[in-house]
This record gives C-alpha cells, structure tokens and sequence, in this order.
C-alpha cells in the first residue's frame, strides 16, 4: 500500500513538471516587442524574448509562394520558422494546440497587439497568416504540402481564432495568395533564461524522498 501512494505521487509530481515546463516555455504577448530592421522605425521585427528569435513582419512576403520568399534577398538572413515555433509564438495569442476559438477580452487584447506587431497583412486586417517549409504535412514520412498558420481577430464580435499551420491544409511550395504571407525568422540578441527542467526534477525528488521517508518512520 505504501508503496503504491509512493509510485502514485511520483507519477502526480512528473505530470506537474511537465505541465510547469510546458507554460515555462509557452510565448506570452509580454514576451513580444517590436524591432527596426532596414531603418529607424519601420519596425518590422517582433522580437520573442522567450526564445531570443526575431521574426519577420509578413507584410515583406505578402503574396509570396514559398520559391518567391526564397528567391528574396534578405532570405538569407532569415530561414523558415519550424512548425513548433510557430505554434509556440501563437500562444501568446491563445494557449493551446491545432484550431482554438476565444471571445474572453484579454485574448482579444492579445490578439490585437499581435496582429498590429506582425503587420495586419489581410485586406481585412483581421488576420496574419502565412505558410512555412519548416511546417510540413506528410503522410508516412513522405511530403504531402505545406500548413498555412493564421490568427483572426474580429473586433466587433470580440471573436479569436488561431489555427496552428499543420491543422490547416495544405499549401505547395509555388502556391500563393494575396493576403499570405511566410513565416520567417532569424537568431536575436539575446534570450531570456526559462526554468530548466533538471531544477524542478531535483525539486521533485527531494519531495519523493521526505514521503519516503515519512512512510519509513511510520512502519
């Protein structure tokens, strides 16, 4: 009995830290600030403190296909953002994975910094979306297309939509559209220090060990 509260907790307590980890890891819209690139205050860079990656404002690849951003000539000092970095800086819109949906009001307010951070591309102006070669759609290992990430924001109706890109199919690289645009990103200055996942493993331990040991002293 003792020892089956003992494997009960420990199991509890590794759930916790990954849950912990997880969040530790996850954008807020704090962790976002604007950036100039080619002069002074164009800013067309959202800097994610959380990750030290700058990203590219999509306004720069509005209507690009993937072999167009790629013939770009700043491409170069970019590279295609990967589908979990996309995900990541999504969640500081909305926490969560795949399509998600919000009408709280600090969701709207997320929605709306990020949108006027990344450039409001649409013609409605009430969304970024762009595709990514780091985000692939396969089937077996094998190439199918391309996910086309977006978050749609709708003031009148305080309506939030995010859709993570390998939920939303499917783009081939010499596609394109008017309102998409690429998601890239490059290495920025720095990065911010996150909670390692070893210190709270130490922590978790140490909390296993005193119920060990409480048990021990009772028998």
């Amino acid at each position: 009995m003792k020892f089956k509260f003992i494997k009960t907790a420990t199991v509890a307590l590794l759930v916790t830290i990954s849950n912990i980890v997880g969040v530790a890891n996850a954008t807020l819209i704090t962790d976002l600030t604007e950036r100039d690139w080619k002069v002074a205050g164009d800013k067309a860079l959202t800097y994610d403190s959380s990750t030290g990656l700058e990203w590219l404002d999509l306004t720069w690849t509005l209507g690009n296909s993937i072999l167009d951003t790629e013939a770009e000539s700043f491409f170069g000092d970019f590279r295609w953002a990967t589908e979990s970095e996309i995900e990541n800086v999504f969640d500081a819109v909305l926490l969560g994975s795949g399509y998600r949906t919000s009408t709280d009001p600090s969701v709207n307010s997320a929605a709306s910094q990020f949108l006027n951070m990344f450039g409001t591309p649409s013609e409605s102006a009430t969304e970024v979306q762009g595709v990514s070669r780091g985000a692939v759609k396969s089937i077996s290992g094998v190439l199918t297309s391309y996910g086309l990430g977006h978050v749609s924001h709708f003031p009148s109706s305080q309506f939030v939509a995010v859709n993570d890109p390998l939920t939303n199919c499917c783009w081939i690289e010499s596609d394109s559209q008017k309102g998409v645009g690429s998601w890239l990103v490059r290495s920025g200055a720095s990065t911010a220090v996150v909670p390692e996942p070893s210190s709270l493993a130490i922590f978790a331990l140490g909390v296993i060990g005193l119920t060990t040991r409480r048990f021990k002293k009772q028998s």
